[in-house]
């Protein structure tokens, strides 16, 4: 028996069984260092073709595209650029840093619920293929009741695109309106926007152009998804992140800024239909607000560098300085596309067919990111071991234009950077 003990003992300290078993029967992580910077040819980039963006970016701002902008590009994990340009506003009294922080918007979506959900399904806490109403009791008896956890990641769920319960909450008279009244916390008004999302009607059901398989992108599943991970595993969404990922990473990316930055260090937006007001390092998305600032569509604040990290963390499938956060079988199951006719991965945007999409039409395939409402647009193409991250305030001091897309700053400076790759991977012509 003791021969056999040590014969046994003796395999799984030599094959590397024990690190599997010690870090919970995930492989152990090789290759996955942290980011450094590094200058632009050791990246494999070309500088001066990068510096052009200057030029492009100087002209948004002269435009009032946006009043400045941080762009970071980082490849091979080397950070090769690392810019800060322009201004908080135009009045040009305080200027961007590489310390700025940026309303994230709906980056939400990919860089707190969608990790939120890796997390329980990598657990085994939930099946992709489940119904929300599985885990959300409201649902049931509702015509959502068979829309199933992958369809509403993918926004394969024909939910409405958007609603805006910040009115219905004004209409009913839940809300005061003054100015010490930025964000709203009462459990009321939660039970009420999940009340009010869970009674809507499907968009089939009202436009009659909408097929109810097609692809329809909605904020409305991430209020579910955000309520299922709650229920789940008992802790607040942002209480949660921050343990699971931005604590142990080491990166700043954070819900409700204006409780613990400085507002110098805060872009600042503007909301001129619920508070009328200058928002600064306060959720601009309305129905975020009534959630006490943390949604699963909206609330997450950060820097360039923090969302870098999170963006390398799924290049490096799942691991991060050494550090494994997800089995590569979960990065490759949300990173997939599981619908024809729907560029979207779960949670993750993808390259799609469209001539004036999110991202560079020179881009690879297998690229992956997402875009926000405040201006931010954040990419990683894994053929090139690229990472993309812009950040910008475009809705200061209105957010009823759009120059920032209608002149396509994002994707023109996306574009130099490919024309800026050395030994690029990927054919420059698309």
């Amino acid at each position: 028996m003791r021969v056999r003990l040590a014969v046994i003992l003796a395999v799984i300290l030599t094959s590397g069984l024990l690190a599997v078993l010690l870090s919970g029967g995930k492989p152990p992580p090789t290759g996955c260092p942290a980011l450094t910077a590094a200058p632009p040819d050791s990246a494999g980039l070309a500088a001066d073709t990068l510096a052009l963006m200057d030029t492009l970016i100087a002209h948004a701002i002269r435009a009032q595209a946006m009043p400045g902008c941080r762009v970071l590009v980082a490849r091979n994990g080397r950070i090769a650029w690392d810019k800060a340009y322009g201004y908080l506003t135009y009045d040009s009294l305080v200027p961007v840093t590489r310390h700025t922080y940026y309303d994230l918007a709906s980056l939400t979506k990919v860089l707190a619920t969608t990790p939120a959900v890796m997390h329980l399904y990598e657990q085994g806490r939930i099946r992709l293929g489940d119904p929300l109403s599985n885990y959300l009791l409201y649902l049931f008896n509702t015509d959502k009741a068979a829309i199933t956890i992958r369809q509403t990641l993918a926004h394969q769920a024909d939910l409405y695109p958007y609603l805006p319960f910040w009115q219905y909450a004004l209409e009913a008279g839940m809300l005061t309106t003054d100015s010490s009244h930025l964000i709203w916390q009462q459990p009321a008004l939660r039970d009420s926007v999940l009340h009010w999302a869970a009674t809507s009607p499907l968009f089939s059901a009202v436009v009659d152009s909408v097929n109810h398989a097609q692809y329809m992108y909605s904020d409305l599943g991430f209020l579910f998804l955000q309520d299922l991970i709650e229920r789940q595993t008992g802790q607040p969404l942002d209480s949660l992140v921050e343990r699971l990922f931005y604590r142990p990473l080491g990166i700043g990316l954070r819900y409700n800024a204006w409780r613990t930055i400085a507002p110098d260090s805060i872009a600042p937006t503007f909301d001129r239909e619920l508070r009328n007001q200058k928002l600064q390092g306060v959720v601009h998305d309305q129905n975020t607000a009534l959630l006490g600032g943390v949604g699963g569509q909206a609330g997450l604040f950060g820097r360039a560098r923090d969302v870098a990290v999170m963006l390398q963390m799924m290049l490096q499938k799942g691991c991060y300085d050494n550090k494994r956060y997800f089995s590569e079988k979960t990065v490759n199951t949300f990173l997939q596309r599981p619908y024809r006719h729907n560029r979207r991965a779960l949670g993750w945007d993808r390259p799609g067919p469209e001539p004036n999409g999110p991202v560079s039409r020179l881009a690879s395939d297998s690229t992956f990111g997402h875009s926000a409402f405040t201006g931010c647009s954040i990419w990683a193409d894994p053929q090139e071991k690229l990472i993309f991250v812009f950040l910008a305030n475009r809705i200061y001091p209105d957010d009823r234009h759009n120059k920032l897309a209608d002149m396509n700053i994002r994707t023109r400076i996306q574009d130099l950077v490919y024309r800026a790759l050395i030994n690029r991977k990927t054919p420059i012509e698309k």
